[in-house]
């Protein structure tokens, strides 16, 4: 559901604002909140998942009801438009770290795999599907339609979401040789100083990136990856 509500994301502000210059902008908008990927993982790891599923699904749909009902009432304008594009760009940015975070515990260690590969089929089977059918379906429904019925397509998610069961993380000693009374001072220390563990968390999750053999390849997959987005 979300994804095929995101899919939408780039022609509807084309549709409704008509200018080459403010959809530049628009997309633009859209694009810039990805910077927040760099740093949310480490606060998603301090969330409950669930919640943070469910409520980006809610306000995503609010924000998505904006428009038909600013349209009903004439006064729907560019600037609400742009306004509320960077702004589900921004929560959409919350969301898929989460879905990740959240997958290695819905399923046993067995499935996850299977389950991983499962999840990436959606997501880039939809998403592609998506893309190529944003076109028709505006010119078919209208745009201020095709907000009205992403929004319920949201709202659908966060049902959804609000099902799921997510296990919480044991307190069992680690591979470094730590006790459960270890974890726990440590658990203890982190809740003291949230950004000195969250400044920790981001710089293990560089040293993992740029100092293991792997290092290289990620980053060519970046790179190919920004410039198939740029292209398309």
């Amino acid at each position: 559901m979300n994804n095929q509500g995101d899919g939408h994301v780039a022609m509807k502000p084309c549709s409704i604002i008509r200018s080459t210059l403010y959809t530049g902008l628009a997309g633009f908008l859209s694009i810039l909140p990805r910077i927040i990927q760099l740093f949310s993982g480490p606060m998603i790891d301090r969330v409950p998942l669930r919640g943070l599923l469910v409520y980006t699904q809610l306000f995503q749909a609010l924000l998505l009801l904006v428009v038909p009902v600013a349209y009903y009432f004439d006064f729907l304008t560019v600037g609400l438009v742009l306004a509320i594009t960077p702004i589900l760009s921004t929560i959409n940015m919350w969301f898929y770290p989460a879905q990740m975070s959240a997958l290695p515990k819905i399923l046993d260690k067995k499935q996850l795999t299977q389950g991983n590969s499962l999840f990436s089929i959606a997501y880039q089977g939809i998403d592609v599907a998506c893309n190529a059918a944003s076109g028709a379906l505006i010119l078919l429904l209208g745009a201020v339609a095709i907000y009205f019925w992403n929004s319920l397509g949201f709202f659908v998610g966060a049902l959804l979401f609000m099902q799921l069961k997510i296990k919480k993380a044991s307190n069992h000693s680690s591979n470094n040789g730590k006790t459960t009374t270890e974890n726990k001072t440590s658990e203890l220390r982190s809740r003291h100083n949230p950004m000195k563990k969250y400044v920790s968390d981001m710089k293990e999750g560089l040293r993992f990136i740029f100092a293991t053999p792997l290092s290289r390849i990620q980053l060519g997959m970046i790179v190919i990856n920004a410039a198939a987005s740029d292209g398309s």
